[in-house]
């Protein structure tokens, strides 16, 4: 899967998972399943 994204977004992405001592796309998967996660439990709550 391909996935394009804006150059500056990537930039802050892979200081972020630095940081965070992750593999990017570890960092981004857990980001991603976080929003689902939270996005879940609004329509939940509704």
């Amino acid at each position: 899967m391909n996935l394009w994204l804006d150059e500056d977004l990537i930039k802050e992405l892979k200081h972020a998972a630095i940081e965070a001592e992750q593999r990017l796309s570890e960092f981004v998967a857990a980001a991603l399943s976080q929003h689902l996660d939270q996005a879940e439990r609004r329509e939940e709550s509704e």
